[in-house]
């Protein structure tokens, strides 16, 4: 499994959805390309481009940059 790091850009943010089939609607949420449904965070939250953190290796579950959030997904983290 590979690890990609990315610049807390817009720019950069929208290259890796790209990647994943996800893109962003008018109000800078995330979305499926395909359906333009948004895509939620782990508390079913819909994710602003600008919270957006990652993505948990070997998934689609997309991460916020809120301390809550990160320390949730802490137990995912490899040594």
């Amino acid at each position: 499994m590979k690890t990609i790091t990315f610049h807390d850009t817009r720019e950069s943010k929208r290259a890796v959805l790209q990647l994943f089939g996800k893109s962003v609607d008018l109000d800078g949420y995330i979305i499926e390309i395909k359906s333009g449904e948004r895509v939620a965070s782990p508390r079913n939250e819909d994710i602003h481009i600008d919270d957006f953190a990652g993505i948990r290796p070997g998934s689609e579950i997309f991460l916020t940059n809120d301390l809550p959030s990160l320390i949730e997904q802490a137990e995912y983290i490899e040594n």
